[in-house]
């Protein structure tokens, strides 16, 4: 039996994972979140679960219990606060990791640590900040790899989408939906092709790289095929028979999401998404169809 950290535990991922490993597996779960991009109703149905012990806490405080692995999920997808105050949330996120790579050191823990792979499109001036920090981080995970022979990986993740999303994130699926549920009108400025992967998926895939030796420390966790932004848009509002009115404000740009390199995955761990694009999207419009909290 494993004890294992989850940081960012109450969030959108870190949810979905905690409720995964609480299902599937005989493990101590403790998780870390302070709240500042979640809330504490996504992880309501588990407080009771005498297998998981929860600690609302700042992840740059000292962690002063031991386990066997760590899932660094805090702030990997949910970039809001990033644009919100850039100088911040870059020294934030710094500080964490080094804390978590002391914490490592200490007590031989795995690693999993997630970045989102669209921010390392070119040509967002606002993002060439955020690249450098994620540039950096993944610079000093290397880096702790070399010298101490830690068992560290970064995973990182596609345009993932499904339940525990809160309103003010504003990711595309989801926040779609919610529009969509209010019969809002939805703009894009521009078409983009995307790699829209299903939570359940990346959570499957986030357990056997850390269960796993790989030939290179960063992974990318991705479904193999793309879909336009603008599709994936009509189909909600189809789905839903909703009202919204729909339009892209410059049709004729089209651009290209970065493409990940799924081929560890594929060979090295014999692992592909298996969730298609419309059971992901039917199953996530169902989850937010029935909150009432989502709508006006």
């Amino acid at each position: 039996m494993d004890k294992i950290l989850i940081t960012g535990c109450a969030g959108f991922l870190g949810s979905n994972l905690l409720e995964y490993l609480l299902t599937n597996t005989n493990n101590i779960i403790y998780g870390i979140d302070n709240f500042s991009s979640s809330r504490i109703s996504t992880i309501y149905p588990f407080l009771k679960n005498d297998r998981f012990i929860f600690l609302e806490d700042d992840i740059r405080n000292n962690i002063d219990f031991e386990v066997d692995k760590v899932y660094h999920l805090a702030s990997s997808g949910d970039l809001s606060r990033y644009f919100s105050n850039k100088y911040e949330y870059v020294f934030e996120q710094i500080e964490i990791i080094k804390n978590i790579f002391h914490y490592i050191n200490n007590t031989g823990a795995k690693l999993i640590i997630t970045q989102p792979f669209y921010s390392y499109n070119t040509g967002a001036k606002e993002k060439y900040m955020l690249y450098d920090m994620l540039n950096l981080i993944t610079n000093m995970t290397i880096y702790q790899i070399k010298e101490n022979n830690f068992d560290c990986k970064i995973a990182r993740l596609a345009y993932y989408y499904g339940k525990n999303m809160i309103k003010e994130d504003k990711r595309l699926v989801n926040d779609t939906i919610i529009k969509a549920l209010n019969n809002e009108d939805i703009e894009l400025e521009f078409d983009e092709e995307i790699y829209a992967t299903y939570v359940t998926d990346i959570i499957k895939a986030l357990n056997l790289i850390m269960d796993n030796m790989l030939s290179r420390p960063i992974v990318d966790v991705s479904c193999g095929s793309t879909m336009r932004k603008s599709d994936i848009i009509k189909l909600i509002i189809t789905f839903l028979k909703s009202q919204s009115k729909f339009k892209v404000n410059n049709p004729d740009l089209i651009k290209h999401s970065y493409k990940p390199d799924i081929e560890l995955l594929n060979k090295e761990l014999n692992f592909k998404c298996t969730t298609s694009i419309l059971e992901g999207m039917s199953k996530t419009i169902n989850f937010y169809a029935k909150k009432s909290n989502y709508r006006a």
